[in-house]
């Protein structure tokens, strides 16, 4: 019963921005790691970046795909279906 309801409410289980935060540098890269951050995750399916200026906002929108390919790979993280860049 208890084994159920932890199942349930993913209770004790890293959330999807959890394993984004600790997988970013593996999903931006090592350099644009340190010039973008995850924001916010909305509705579960998009995943809000902001991007430290606009050089860097243009990086990732070029990157866009891979980034959401490299992020719906992981644990917990396939339902998100698209990526906002500001900044």
């Amino acid at each position: 019963m208890v084994e159920v309801i932890l199942e349930r409410y993913k209770i004790g289980k890293p959330t999807a921005e959890e394993i984004i935060v600790k997988h970013w540098k593996e999903i931006v890269g090592e350099e644009t790691a340190h010039r973008a951050r995850p924001m916010k995750l909305v509705n579960g399916k998009q995943l809000v970046i902001l991007a430290a200026n606009s050089v860097i906002k243009q990086e990732l929108l070029f990157a866009e795909r891979q980034i959401l390919k490299r992020i719906r790979a992981l644990p917990e993280c396939g339902a998100i279906r698209d990526v906002s860049i500001k900044g």
